[in-house]
């Protein structure tokens, strides 16, 4: 039987709003089969030839609710796209750059939004890598904001202390940073060898402060002219996506200046950097 789609509602949370989707979508030609199926697996349950049936009304209803959700995500990212004057797309990121991207295997990203800000151009998405293998393999899903920067920054991390997480993304040429107690409270930052005072340049006691207000339990990393903010979830809640929005916002607003003035600074240590290379070599 064919569903007549109804109109998408405003949504404030992917999870109520699935829900929503498939009591008004499905209705009964969702539960009564997922019922007639939860009946026949207990009757397996005195069958041992019919123990293949006890998982059928799992899968009836994870596979449900999971195509449900996707709809409802899909939604969720082009209605924010839209409020705010943003594009759309499903394409795949192709020069996505930093230690988020770099971790794992079977690496997907999907909701893509792109817009400006500011005329500053950055983009929203969702990421997703696998680590391990067969019963080993964990599979973790990011919320990712990409900020374009008017010139190279250094190579800083800064780490959430927030959520447990196995994956740190410290690289080995990076150091830790003894910004102040407070922001070490909540953050963990890594900068390369030489880049101390361009670190101290960004990060001022104005910024942290701020980042412990705004930003705690996500994730940045400078890489060459990109600021990536992420968190290891996926934000389904409308509120959620909009502060992650206003950080962006005034990241753009405060370091735009401060990485423009470092380019000087940045590229005598790089020519350095170069020079002293081709001496070992």
């Amino acid at each position: 039987m064919a569903f007549k789609e109804e109109p998408m509602e405003f949504i404030e949370d992917v999870s109520v709003s699935t829900m929503s989707y498939i009591n008004r979508q499905w209705g009964v030609w969702f539960y009564v089969p997922g019922i007639i199926l939860v009946i026949l697996a207990i009757y397996s349950i005195y069958h041992p030839e019919g123990e293949q049936v006890l998982i059928l009304p799992l899968m009836w209803f994870m596979v449900g609710y999971s195509y449900a959700r996707a709809r409802i995500l899909k939604e969720f990212m082009k209605q924010f796209a839209l409020a705010n004057g943003f594009e759309y797309f499903e394409e795949h990121i192709v020069d996505m750059k930093g230690a988020l991207f770099e971790k794992g295997h079977s690496k997907t990203v999907s909701n893509i939004i792109y817009g400006r800000y500011n005329n500053r151009r950055m983009r929203f998405f969702n990421y997703q890598f696998s680590i391990g293998q067969g019963k080993h393999r964990q599979t973790y899903d990011h919320t990712v904001c990409e900020i374009t920067l008017p010139g190279i920054a250094p190579n800083i991390l800064v780490e959430s202390k927030k959520f447990f997480d196995f994956n740190s993304f410290k690289k080995p040429h990076q150091k830790e940073m003894p910004l102040e107690s407070g922001f070490q409270t909540y953050f963990e930052t890594y900068a390369p060898e030489d880049f101390d005072i361009e670190t101290f340049e960004l990060f001022t006691p104005d910024v942290m402060t701020t980042l412990i207000d705004m930003a705690q339990g996500y994730d940045f990393e400078f890489i060459e002219n990109k600021l990536y903010i992420f968190q290891q979830k996926i934000t389904t809640k409308r509120a959620e996506l909009y502060s992650l929005f206003r950080l962006a916002q005034y990241l753009i607003i405060t370091l735009w200046p401060r990485v423009i003035r470092l380019q000087d600074d940045i590229a005598a240590i790089h020519a350095v950097r170069k020079g002293s290379s081709q001496l070992l070599n």
